[in-house]
């Protein structure tokens, strides 16, 4: 795939499986945005490159190696790590990256948050937070993002 190509990374499997099965470049769901201009590949690029002013998510020069931006929230920004597969939920102001692990790979988490929206269009009793973080393999760090999500 071209976008691994130039991002310099490979996918998770399971990234890459879900990407095959659903058309990302226009699809938000729970306040998490994958694409808003159609070809969801070109989007994953843009995001994880220098901007034309330059400006780019991550500090320093080079962007974290095998850490990608894959959707993006307000507030959140929702990161990838291509070697272990877990996704992370960042916060502008928080210190480290990768210090809010909300999913153990990127299936857990597309499940997790589109079956919270699905209860929620359907008026079903939400599952738990805690049962959320025990479904995807997060630890407590990430109960205050499931919290909000089943809030949204």
């Amino acid at each position: 795939m071209q976008a691994q190509k130039s991002l310099g990374v490979n996918f998770p499997a399971k990234f890459t499986e879900l990407m095959s099965k659903f058309e990302l470049g226009n699809f938000e769901i729970c306040n998490v945005s994958f694409g808003c201009r159609g070809d969801y590949a070109s989007e994953l690029v843009r995001l994880n490159s220098v901007d034309e002013f330059g400006g780019k998510w991550w500090q320093g020069g080079a962007r974290p190696a095998n850490l990608i931006v894959f959707a993006v929230g307000d507030p959140w920004i929702f990161l990838l790590d291509c070697t272990s597969g877990a996704v992370y939920a960042w916060l502008l102001g928080d210190k480290k990256l990768c210090s809010r692990r909300v999913a153990s790979d990127f299936e857990k988490f597309f499940i997790a948050v589109a079956s919270t929206y699905i209860a929620r269009l359907n008026d079903e009793v939400m599952t738990s937070a805690q049962q959320i973080l025990n479904f995807v393999q997060a630890d407590d760090t990430a109960l205050s993002f499931w919290q909000e999500m089943a809030q949204i």
